[in-house]
């Protein structure tokens, strides 16, 4: 089965598929998009890291220039089992 974010309901890809695959739903989400939803993270709950592409940022070298570098973009997902979105039901079944 493909890790999904059971917000968005897109698939993970290529590396973050291996990261986030211990999981009896294989779903996942970040904090914000948890919250936002009206559900909550469970206490002591651990996330893992994820690669979301890259992103630019500027930084100034020796000589005052402006240089643009392009650095990886992370993001930390919970697993379904570590929030209260566990217990609504639809929301499951839609996943399985």
């Amino acid at each position: 089965m493909t890790p999904v974010n059971f917000i968005t309901k897109n698939k993970y890809q290529g590396g973050n598929q291996a990261l986030v695959s211990k999981s009896k739903y294989y779903a996942f989400a970040t904090f914000r998009q948890i919250a936002n939803a009206g559900y909550k993270v469970n206490k002591g709950a651990k996330g893992q890291a994820i690669f979301c592409g890259f992103q630019p940022v500027d930084q100034i070298d020796s000589k005052g220039h402006i240089k643009t570098k392009s650095v990886p973009k992370m993001a930390i997902v919970f697993d379904i089992a570590d929030t209260t979105a566990l217990t609504d039901k639809k929301l499951i079944s839609e996943l399985r």
